[in-house]
């Protein structure tokens, strides 16, 4: 596994784990989620990183890297609009600092910066995948010519 491929590993598996640490807050604080958030959450934020995951290890870069960003940009917008811009129970910047309260404002903060590296080392993996197509391809080219 490269180097990069090991930092995309990293951040999905830390994002899960945010993730779960995130929605223990939720039940806790007794913040709700409807019925098309929670499966959002469940499609969208928690099995299409891991999926990503398993197309990376498939070798399937370009197709894991282009889920990834899809999956990481989704959730840092879903998260970014109700823990920070809409007004309700989940938002962070309208919560006390303390007890359960402070456990959600921190995963919520994290999850935002975890979605965002999760994006760019989406789009990074793409971009390296068809740039490494593109080369081998090339290579094969000509090694046809002959």
């Amino acid at each position: 596994m490269t180097t990069g491929n090991k930092t995309l590993a990293s951040i999905v598996v830390l994002h899960f784990g945010v993730v779960m640490l995130h929605g223990y807050a939720h039940g806790h604080l007794k913040v709700g989620l409807s019925a098309w958030q929670r499966v959002f959450v469940t499609v969208v934020i928690v099995a299409a990183p891991l999926a990503a995951l398993a197309f990376l290890g498939k070798n399937r870069r370009t197709l894991g890297g282009i889920l990834l960003f899809l999956s990481m940009l989704g959730a840092l917008l879903f998260g970014v609009t109700y823990h920070f811009l809409i007004p309700g129970s989940d938002n962070v910047l309208s919560m006390p600092r303390h007890g359960a309260s402070l456990g959600f404002v921190t995963t919520a903060g994290m999850l935002a910066v975890l979605e965002a590296l999760g994006c760019v080392w989406g789009l990074r993996t793409v971009k390296r995948a068809l740039r490494e197509d593109s080369a081998a391809a090339g290579h094969m080219g000509r090694r046809n010519e002959r």
